[in-house]
């Protein structure tokens, strides 16, 4: 568990710095959101659904039903809300203006900042407790196996 929330914290920063990509490329090229996804392929970091979603493009799939789908079939330790952040964003991105889609994304990024901080105090207080509790399950284990 202790390591579920470790990851959270990573994909969570990935995914801020990924706003922050996602942004600068829309802002300087005005590229169709699947250039824009092949482009951001080697920097997504621990976000596997990024690929996913760029191979859904290169398939023929519309933007925002790959952005859909790789979110909801690649595996995660983000939480829902984080998610459903994530599927908002994914939702408007290609069909608004660049200033609606750069709104969307500054937005984005700030709300996920938020839940970063949260995570990281959660990792903080729940961490070591965690790690604590399988230590003691472990001698515990080998005390009535012996």
């Amino acid at each position: 568990m202790s390591l579920g929330l470790k990851k959270r914290v990573t994909q969570l920063e990935d995914a801020i710095s990924l706003m922050s990509l996602l942004a600068s490329d829309l802002k300087y090229t005005m590229s169709p959101m699947q250039d824009v996804m092949s482009r951001l392929c080697p920097l997504s970091g621990t976000l596997p659904f990024v690929k996913a979603c760029a191979n859904q493009c290169k398939m023929g799939v519309a933007f925002p039903n790959a952005w859909r789908k790789a979110l909801a079939e690649t595996p995660t330790s983000m939480d829902d809300e984080d998610l459903r952040i994530l599927y908002h964003l994914g939702s408007v991105l290609g069909a608004v203006d660049l200033d609606g889609a750069l709104s969307e994304i500054d937005y984005a990024q700030f709300v996920l900042k938020e839940r970063h901080k949260e995570a990281k105090a959660r990792q903080k207080q729940l961490g070591g407790l965690y790690q604590t509790l399988g230590v003691l399950a472990g001698v515990a284990f080998v005390i009535v196996v012996f």
